[in-house]
């Protein structure tokens, strides 16, 4: 499934508030350095199986969030819904 250009801004939006909450993390295994090859691994399956590429992303880059762990909640899923409504209009 082809994501579109507004969620691709979308998705580099999140993933820059997530680079800038981990920036001063050292712990390769729940900072940036590991949200990125999440991201990254997890786009290539979407590829693979034609699953949608947005809620991949977005799913991939908030994942910390999910686990329990601190993160920047600044890009929240409600920010997220305006901007898709935003997107779809």
């Amino acid at each position: 499934m082809e994501i579109t250009e507004h969620a691709i801004h979308m998705l580099a939006e999140v993933e820059r508030s997530v680079q800038d909450h981990y920036c001063d993390f050292t712990d390769l295994a729940h900072g940036f350095e590991h949200v990125q090859r999440v991201y990254h691994l997890a786009m290539q399956l979407a590829e693979q199986e034609r699953a949608d590429g947005f809620i991949v992303g977005i799913a991939a880059l908030k994942h910390l969030e999910q686990a329990g762990l601190e993160v920047d909640k600044s890009i929240s899923i409600a920010k997220l819904d305006d901007l898709l409504a935003q997107g779809s209009s």
